[in-house]
């Protein structure tokens, strides 16, 4: 249990240096290309250089690999961040919420786990604990708006929920979460990087590089390499609704940061 109050609170100070490098004037898009770019090429350094084996067949479950890189870290982190400049945080905390809910119906659909009745009152206890929160802040009233970009959230809840089932799935099969990280992020560092320069939006804005540097480098270590994998050699004990359920202690320490 240590390990997963501490690093979730390890993985809560990535927004708070998120943040602070996305003030020096990068994009959202080109930030997470090269996050996710040097996040990759470490992990798979890592792995290549102290010749790590693979126990499990890549080509056999490379559909799964594919699923988790494309929808579990590209499209939850692209559309998270794309999102966050449409509405306000603590509407977006209150939709990442739902994460466990989900998490618990993806792993009884794709792992065949099953959630008892105590099970579900502790997701409902975690859920509306952040209830009282937000009804008693300022921006408490853009709760009860709709739009569009709420349900764009939801899809990257949805979709950062199924990279951690997905995860779970390769877990057990044998798979390193080094080495599955390393690849997706890799893989989304392209992506994120290409569109990044169709739209224009590359590295031209960034108003200090003495600044962003530091930053890059601290989210890349912090948020990379410790949190993401060591949440996922957690995922070998834990279920993945049990990880994603306490992610609900982030916001708590992200206050603390910020």
């Amino acid at each position: 249990m240590f390990w997963i109050i501490f690093l979730n609170a390890v993985f809560a100070s990535t927004f708070t240096i998120g943040k602070a490098a996305l003030n020096t004037g990068a994009s959202p898009v080109f930030f997470i290309g090269l996050r996710m770019l040097l996040g990759g090429v470490g992990l798979l350094g890592y792995w290549y250089c102290f010749g790590l084996k693979q126990v499990a067949s890549i080509k056999k479950h490379i559909k799964d690999i594919l699923l988790y890189s494309l929808i579990g870290i590209a499209v939850s982190y692209l559309t998270e961040f794309w999102v966050l400049q449409k509405i306000t945080s603590i509407k977006s905390s209150l939709i990442f919420n739902l994460s466990p809910f989900i998490a618990a119906l993806l792993s009884y659909w794709l792992l065949s786990e099953k959630m008892n009745k105590q099970k579900w009152i502790a997701i409902a206890i975690g859920f509306c604990g952040f209830i009282p929160l937000v009804m008693y802040l300022p921006e408490s009233d853009s709760l009860f708006s709709v739009s569009i970009f709420d349900f764009f959230m939801l899809l990257s809840v949805v979709a950062y929920t199924f990279g951690w089932v997905q995860m779970k799935k390769l877990v057990q099969a044998g798979f390193s979460p080094i080495w599955v990280n390393g690849f997706a992020m890799f893989l989304t560092g392209i992506i994120s990087l290409s569109l990044s320069g169709a739209t224009g939006t590359f590295a031209t804005n960034i108003s200090s590089w003495t600044t962003f540097i530091p930053l890059l480098i601290a989210i890349v270590i912090v948020g990379n390499f410790i949190s993401y994998i060591g949440l996922g050699f957690l995922l070998r004990r834990y279920s993945a609704t049990f990880i994603t359920l306490s992610g609900l202690v982030r916001p708590l320490f992200a206050g603390a940061y910020g």
